[in-house]
């Protein structure tokens, strides 16, 4: 605590009753707070949190993970994201943290964090996924509007506005700015042509064609609302949020969600093999995300690392 303050710049849980008994006692977390009277207007428009940490699979190349991040993070720029925020673990290959630092520092677009260990068969799910939702929820609060919890392999696609700001601005205004949580249909996206992705005249040397403006192939298969989809939420609204919905909201007159039709905007999960549930019986070609191929590829022709 600060001389003179109340307030603690870290806070602590303990299994111990002594004071500062440390070793009992969790990492020390950095508290983000403001006056409550001053109200302060967010920063950034939309964020994305990416739910699932970061870590090199059994036989995954640098190349292959770089690719991957490479294929998000662009696309996102694209859509209008204006920061992301990743976790890793400790066995991520460290070039893969060099490559983010040496190609993102100077544009405040990432922030890369350091995630404890779990393992995937714990109650907090997938490697301390529902964790990793909270803790990336109430570190963007009072800094993005509107931030979106969605996997690496996938988009939240727009059909009606150019940018996820335009579109979730104008939703938020139909429901009265006091909806918590907008939810989005899962729409699978796969390859069945296995298109080569092979890098492009022009694209920084062996960088490939995202995914995202590539594939084109919209399975017919339905998911309902909650069942595999994703949600982007208003962080000063929502309270608790699990893996495909929200749990709970502030107190007052707030709604907690809104179901967005399928004809505004999906989340668009891109999967190299099509879930057991689903086949290619009535795939139709969607070309929406073209709309940003040709300025994700012309960021991948600078800034080569």
């Amino acid at each position: 605590v600060m001389p003179g303050s109340e307030i603690p710049e870290y806070v602590a849980l303990s299994t111990s009753r002594k004071d500062c008994d440390v070793a009992y006692s969790s990492d020390y977390v950095p508290v983000r707070y403001s006056e409550p009277t001053t109200q302060p207007q967010p920063q950034v428009g939309v964020g994305v949190c990416v739910q699932t940490p970061l870590f090199t699979e059994t036989g995954e190349t640098y190349e292959h993970t770089k690719q991957k991040l490479l294929d998000f993070i662009e696309t996102n720029r694209a859509l209008g994201v204006e920061l992301i925020t990743l976790y890793y673990l400790a066995n991520i290959d460290s070039r893969i943290l060099s490559f983010l630092r040496d190609r993102y520092a100077k544009e405040n677009l990432l922030q890369v964090v350091k995630w404890k260990p779990f393992t995937m068969n714990e109650p907090l799910h997938y490697f301390g996924e529902l964790l990793v939702i909270q803790e990336c929820l109430f570190r963007n609060l009072h800094r993005v509007k509107y931030l979106a919890m969605i996997d690496i392999d996938e988009i939240v696609l727009p059909y009606t506005e150019q940018s996820l700001g335009t579109m979730m601005h104008k939703l938020d205004q139909d429901h009265n700015g006091n909806t918590a949580s907008f939810v989005f249909k899962n729409v699978l996206f796969y390859d069945a042509k296995r298109t080569d992705r092979t890098s492009l005249p022009g694209l920084c040397q062996g960088y490939k064609v995202p995914k995202f403006v590539q594939w084109k192939l919209a399975l017919a298969c339905q998911f309902p609302y909650g069942t595999r989809s994703k949600v982007i939420v208003r962080p000063d609204l929502a309270v608790e949020l699990d893996i495909h919905m929200i749990v709970s909201t502030v107190h007052g007159l707030v709604s907690r969600s809104f179901n967005v039709p399928q004809d505004v905007a999906v989340l668009a999960h891109y999967r190299d093999v099509p879930l057991g549930e689903c086949n290619l019986d009535g795939a139709k070609e969607d070309r929406t995300a073209m709309k940003y191929r040709e300025q994700v590829l012309d960021s991948l022709k600078h800034n080569c690392v």
